[in-house]
């Protein structure tokens, strides 16, 4: 996945992974407000590294994921707690 890169042979989050994960407000994540382009590339792997990040299980109310059209399911599983 994108959203994670290896340095010195550990995964780290991405750039863009760590801008995103930098709020605390995380009740609703709406991907829809990434834009069109970006949300139909994210993947699963991408969706459960933020999920992850943000501690959605314990933090997260709401998720909208439209445009996301390469979501298959596994990404989500996170949720589940």
């Amino acid at each position: 996945s994108s959203s994670w890169f290896i340095s010195n042979g550990h995964r780290e989050p991405s750039a863009i992974s760590i801008a995103i994960i930098s709020s605390r407000d995380w009740e609703v994540l709406d991907l829809e407000d990434i834009g069109k382009n970006l949300a139909k590339k994210l993947t699963d792997g991408d969706i459960g590294a933020v999920l992850m990040c943000i501690d959605a299980a314990s933090n997260l109310k709401r998720l909208k994921i439209t445009g996301c059209v390469n979501i298959t399911g596994f990404g989500l599983e996170i949720l589940r707690g």
